[in-house]
């Protein structure tokens, strides 16, 4: 056969392929700097092929449908005292990037019991088409009706035959805040509490007090805000465990934090070291103490410790009460930070259900990882765990990397619930009270989501014939 006569292959470059606006909607992908961009996976193509998109969206919905799907959830009341559960819902896409989204936001009625949650738990699914198998962790706060083993929601879903087990979740950010809480010096307290509502009683006090300050130099506020039971407190050393104590609560808040995160930053060890210092008058991690003490060298005067050791050794043994349930986790959140480290030989595997589905795969994958010398050396220059978790193949490790993105996925604190209680507050005001439940829903949605609209694209759908216009 002639040279002329063989089938020859174009080059893609000939063959002038252009995006079609049918594949946004059939595909899910739109245009994106010329190439086709997935709008659900964040996935660019290097060509216009409708083959490639669709298999893309295939992998996408298979991928969907394997995705465990980890719930946080919330109840507050609005500007109308009326009860609003909010819903998240976290994933963890082919790049292994953490998505927080509002899944609903469902107006209770009159009560907010935990069957009353349930109920608009198990609708609000229903109507998102979410397998009830698919469900891998709830986080709520610490309410009776949400952490309830009986009557709460927590023990219901546990008692619900339909639902398989999960991983509960207390927030860990509530968690702290009630530790700080019964953290109490009331003979302080009552005497600040004086002050601070006596400065506060009139305008021309707390202008003179807010004067008072400006002219004084040094690191001092320039205010005294409310009385606020957590965080407003005077003696030095109550100082200087509630400063402690403001930055973990600080360093907690945020969205997308892994759960592995959030448990290193539980302060247990800390508190052993502080308690330790103070045994000794050592004051380093005291600063308003340390102040205090170098005042009184000259009058020979001693500080006694005793009661804030005392004080300190009551706050550990709080601590270790309410995050109890951490430390059955963190074995597998070990896993998550360095499976290198996890020794089946010797040890049992530390994952456990409902985290891991095949312990035989896993535990032969995690000794084919152990022999992986090029992720190694990678884990040691690797600037986050989740980049560590990019680079691992979901071909070669199908079961390791399934475990870290459940893990992954957890909420380990319901601050999304919380963000959007504080946006609730801006967008329904006394001066829009009547927002219905739907508008409400999506205006927070519109303000939360992630997802960055293509306002030109949406601009240029518009029909402009339609929008009336204003008579001269």
């Amino acid at each position: 056969m002639s040279i002329s006569n063989k089938a020859v292959k174009r080059k893609y470059e000939e063959e002038k392929r252009e995006f079609k606006l049918e594949w946004e909607e059939l595909y899910f992908f739109i245009q994106k700097n010329d190439k086709p961009f997935c709008l659900i996976c964040q996935v660019t193509l290097s060509q216009f092929k409708a083959d490639d998109c669709v298999e893309a969206s295939f992998v996408i919905a298979f991928n969907i449908d394997q995705a465990k799907r980890p719930l946080a959830l919330d109840e507050s009341t609005d500007i109308q005292d009326k009860p609003q559960l909010a819903i998240f819902v976290r994933y963890v896409t082919s790049d292994v990037d953490v998505k927080e989204e509002l899944l609903d936001l469902i107006s209770l009625k009159e009560t907010t019991r935990g069957i009353d949650i349930k109920i608009a738990l198990d609708e609000t699914l229903q109507k998102a088409e979410i397998p009830l198998n698919k469900i891998i962790s709830i986080s709520t706060d610490g309410a009776l009706s949400m952490m309830g083993c009986k009557n709460g929601l927590i023990g219901l879903l546990k008692n619900d035959t339909n639902l398989p087990d999960f991983i509960p979740i207390h927030c860990i950010l509530h968690r702290e805040h009630l530790t700080a809480k019964y953290f109490k010096y009331d003979h302080v307290m009552d005497v600040v509490l004086k002050i601070v509502n006596y400065i506060r009683s009139s305008a021309k006090t707390h202008r003179q007090f807010k004067n008072f300050l400006e002219d004084i130099e040094g690191d001092i506020p320039n205010d005294v805000p409310w009385y606020c039971l957590v965080r407003w407190l005077d003696l030095a050393f109550f100082t200087d465990i509630m400063q402690h104590l403001s930055t973990l609560n600080v360093s907690l808040q945020g969205q997308n934090k892994l759960v592995n995160d959030l448990g290193q930053k539980v302060f247990q060890n800390q508190l052993k070291l502080f308690i330790r210092d103070l045994q000794s008058n050592n004051f380093t991690h005291f600063s308003c103490l340390e102040k205090i003490e170098a005042c009184l060298i000259e009058s020979e005067i001693k500080i006694n410790c005793d009661d804030y050791v005392l004080k300190l050794e009551f706050l550990f043994t709080d601590f270790e009460e309410r995050f109890r349930d951490l430390k059955a986790l963190k074995p597998s959140l070990g896993f998550l930070e360095n499976p290198f480290l996890v020794n089946i030989i010797e040890k049992e595997c530390p994952l456990s259900h409902p985290i891991i589905r095949n312990k035989a795969d896993l535990e032969i994958e995690l000794l084919e990882l152990l022999e992986d010398e090029g992720l190694k050396q990678f884990i040691n220059n690797c600037p986050s765990i989740l980049e560590f978790w990019k680079h691992i193949s979901i071909l070669k490790y199908p079961n390791i990397k399934n475990c870290a993105v459940k893990l992954i996925s957890i909420f380990g604190t319901t601050y999304s619930c919380e963000s959007l209680y504080s946006t609730m507050k801006i967008i329904k005001s006394k001066y829009r009270s009547n927002l219905t439940d739907d508008h409400l829903t999506e205006l927070l949605r519109t303000a939360l989501t992630s997802i960055q609209p293509d306002l030109k694209k949406l601009t240029k759908k518009l029909d402009t014939k339609k929008i009336p216009r204003k008579q001269n």
